[in-house]
């Protein structure tokens, strides 16, 4: 048998109950927000530019707000799941947040330059997005455990 909590008559604990109501839900951005620190974005935004420069002769001028919105782009894509990337900026789909946000252009070239690492291979096999699993991690980490934990 595991035990979360006590309980009374198959209900939770008044106080263990309240004090989880208590907390205001976080809205999705603050969420990301909290992954994606200051110091991470501006490091992505420098290192972006930098490969676009490598690749393309001249610097992706990318931003920190462009890169909040290529992100929250990217999360939407992964949840709408439309099965061409081109459908997004179609005038017939419902998706205006796309056109109202960025070039499809601008985004393919973005899309191509996003990097989180200048580091060159090695015996790492994730070394091209080890910055960005090093803040997953370290927010991971850093969340409190409880002590009364059940794996079902």
């Amino acid at each position: 048998m595991c035990s979360v909590g006590k309980k009374e008559h198959g209900i939770f604990q008044k106080p263990i109950l309240l004090n989880f109501l208590k907390k205001k839900p976080k809205t999705p951005v603050q969420y990301l927000l909290e992954y994606f620190t200051d110091e991470f974005v501006e490091k992505v935004v420098e290192t972006t530019n930098q490969v676009s420069l490598l690749h393309n002769g001249k610097s992706a001028n990318l931003k920190r707000e462009q890169l909040y919105k290529f992100l929250a782009l990217e999360i939407m894509i992964g949840t709408i799941g439309y099965r061409r990337l081109a459908m997004y900026w179609s005038k017939t789909s419902e998706t205006t947040s796309f056109r109202n946000s960025v070039l499809r252009i601008r985004f393919h070239l973005l899309r191509h330059n996003l990097k989180f690492s200048l580091d060159q291979p090695s015996d790492d096999k994730l070394y091209s997005i080890r910055p960005l699993l090093d803040v997953f991690y370290k927010k991971i980490y850093a969340i409190p455990k409880d002590e009364n934990v059940c794996v079902l």
